[in-house]
């Protein structure tokens, strides 16, 4: 009577104290400490039907509150009893019933402008049936909607309220799928500072089909993203004065030539160029006071030598004069992590013991 003399400013609040304070009284309602499970019925079409679910469900041992919604087809109860024997409870009464799965959803509020709005959008979405957590984000217009809860519903309510407000759909569902661009990590020797990293990054960016660059000083390697050829970003490096391969590159090894006719600066850029040419160099370094190329890559010893020789050098595998030395082992080393040194006196205490230890060098 109570409900009915002096009802909510909201339908779905009158409905929802209404059916409460009819089946339980005004002293029993939910606690946080009862369990709510939320149940679909079918077969309800009128309001008696909604007593006789109502009346079932209070029936069941354990169940302390039970709350239907007879435009949504749900009945949110609350209490201890097991899902088995309200489902049972419903359909010996002629309503199949079964349990609906929690889930989330993320609805986009129009029209909130400051905290209250926020305070009043969760009281609404914490009322409707099945819905067990409701958080709003105030800048993004979003309410974070947690339960069982009707969406449609939901959306009822917050309309009512001064809210409207619509579900947000996947972002990924207007996304068209493109492919990532290629990425390459390449060894870069001879940087020492930030203006080396500079000058790498420029010159690997001026090669076709690369898109982006990132230079690791510290680690020595470079990040390339793009279709550019490997050949070509080595060729550019390496006439910057960074000499490149790509990084992991283990196919066919390294490969020394002797190469004759070489003269000046000019002799070692044209031997280079040559030789990253051929199809699978990699890399290529030339030293011209000792005469060599070292090559990197899967590339035949013929198809090299033949590029340079067409190029007027002659060349061939490099065969070191090792015919009289003598194998030396060299000794191992090993690197230790030593915590606790703070000054140059600590550096002196830790080679001074270290020297005392049998077998070190």
């Amino acid at each position: 009577k109570k409900c009915a003399r002096t009802p909510p400013k909201h339908s779905w609040q009158h409905t929802s104290k209404c059916t409460l304070s009819r089946t339980l009284g005004p002293t029993l309602v939910p606690d946080n400490d009862m369990s709510m499970t939320l149940l679909h019925v079918e077969g309800m079409t009128c309001k008696k039907c909604v007593r006789r679910v109502e009346k079932a469900l209070m029936a069941v041992p354990g169940v302390r509150v039970a709350a239907v919604d007879l435009e949504a087809g749900t009945a949110e109860v609350h209490g201890e009893a097991s899902v088995a024997a309200m489902v049972a409870a419903l359909e010996e009464g002629g309503y199949p019933a079964k349990e609906r799965e929690t889930g989330f959803v993320t609805l986009q509020v129009d029209d909130m402008t400051c905290r209250k709005c926020i305070g009043r959008v969760e009281k609404i979405l914490m009322a409707v049936t099945g819905v067990s957590a409701a958080r709003v984000d105030l800048d993004a217009g979003t309410a974070h909607v947690e339960g069982v809860g009707d969406t449609g519903t939901m959306i009822a309510a917050l309309a009512e309220g001064g809210y409207p407000a619509r579900e947000m759909q996947p972002e990924s569902a207007n996304l068209i799928e493109i492919d990532s661009p290629p990425v390459r990590t390449l060894k870069v020797e001879g940087m020492t500072c930030k203006k080396c990293v500079g000058r790498v990054e420029k010159a690997l960016m001026t090669v076709p089909g690369v898109s982006a660059a990132r230079v690791n000083l510290d680690a020595g390697t470079a990040e390339v993203e793009g279709t550019g050829e490997l050949q070509a970003m080595v060729q550019v490096l390496e006439e910057g004065g960074y000499p490149a391969r790509e990084a992991g590159a283990s196919g066919g090894g390294v490969r020394t030539l002797q190469v004759e006719g070489m003269t000046c600066n000019k002799c070692v850029g044209r031997v280079k160029k040559a030789l990253l040419t051929v199809a699978g160099v990699t890399a290529a370094r030339v030293d011209l006071d000792a005469g060599t190329a070292e090559v990197e890559g899967t590339a035949s010893l013929q198809a090299m030598v033949a590029t340079l020789e067409e190029g007027g050098y002659p060349a061939g595998e490099f065969a070191p004069h090792n015919a009289n030395l003598i194998e030396i082992d060299v000794p191992s080393v090993r690197t230790l992590q030593v915590e606790g040194m703070t000054c140059k006196k600590c550096v002196g205490r830790v080679e001074k013991a270290l020297l005392t230890v049998a077998g070190v060098t």
